[in-house]
């Protein structure tokens, strides 16, 4: 699965792309994008600690009020051999205009943020490669819609994205975003919850996670349900210093899976395909794993 060249001068002759990354001691880099009107986009990005030709690209959004700091043990389980860009959405605890921007605006803001993320990781790839569009939460929706869902009856499909990898979506919310609008995604998606991941606003039972796997009719796509595993798998993701059982097991289990995941469907790895064709998760992670659904 590949996806044109995007010539680097040429996105940052268009005044969307501030600055580009240069690093090879596995360390995150921050630095910034510029949307058309000229708000700035902060930006952090980690390369691969150990590169490897062919490897895919993720563009991550992160859940609703999330912070950098939040998204560090995700960043990082996923930043083993591929690059990671992370922008700061404007509802972010940790932006400027936290709490100021009206819900509709916030979600408009985070398409863009996502596109121009799109922008600066088509051009570090250099010769082109596969992009995954992945996110938590508010942030998994952002990148199902990437992917092709339609929110509030608009689409915001972005052909580069080539697989979506969905943690923890909300299920259903009337008016915003439901199964016919599920349907619409164009590209195969893991989505991964938990039976103890119960959100009233977003899922007032955990397996309502579970509504846009069913929704999609795309082959090679797959949903992961961990066993006790909540909303922010304990404190591996955003809510790090929160009380909550220690699910660092299953955090393992699930980032191992979406790894391969990505190596089956972005780079075409064929021991990945058929390790998780054959139910891989469930065999090898039986204790952290409550059920695993592959789509042929």
């Amino acid at each position: 699965m590949r996806f044109a060249r995007r010539d680097f001068l040429a996105a940052a002759a268009s005044g969307l792309i501030a600055a580009r990354l240069h690093a090879a001691d596995g360390a995150t880099r921050d630095t910034a994008l510029v949307a058309p009107d000229g708000r700035e986009i902060a930006l952090r990005a980690a390369p691969p600690r150990q590169p490897s030709a062919g490897r895919a690209a993720i563009v991550l959004s992160h859940g609703a009020n999330g912070t950098f700091d939040g998204l560090g043990p995700l960043v990082t389980a996923l930043s083993h051999d591929r690059w990671v860009f992370a922008p700061l959405h404007v509802d972010s605890e940790d932006h400027a205009l936290h709490g100021a921007v009206p819900p509709a605006e916030v979600w408009r803001t985070r398409l863009e943020d996502m596109r121009l993320t799109l922008d600066h990781a088509v051009a570090r790839l250099g010769d082109g490669g596969p992009i995954v569009a992945a996110g938590h939460s508010y942030g998994a929706l952002v990148a199902q819609a990437l992917g092709g869902a339609t929110v509030m009856g608009q689409g915001a499909r972005d052909a580069r994205v080539g697989a979506v990898v969905a943690i923890s979506p909300p299920g259903p919310i009337p008016g915003f975003i439901g199964a016919e609008d599920w349907a619409k995604i164009a590209v195969p998606m893991l989505l991964t919850t938990g039976t103890a991941d119960v959100l009233p606003m977003i899922a007032p039972t955990w397996q309502a996670h579970l509504a846009s796997f069913e929704a999609t009719r795309i082959a090679r796509s797959a949903a992961w349900v961990g066993r006790d595993v909540d909303h922010y798998f304990g404190r591996m993701i955003q809510r790090l210093r929160r009380e909550a059982p220690d699910q660092a097991s299953q955090f393992e289990a699930a980032m191992h899976i979406v790894n391969r995941y990505i190596g089956a469907i972005a780079e075409g790895n064929g021991a990945d395909a058929r390790w998780l064709a054959d139910a891989g998760p469930t065999r090898d992670f039986p204790n952290e794993t409550h059920c695993f659904d592959w789509r042929d």
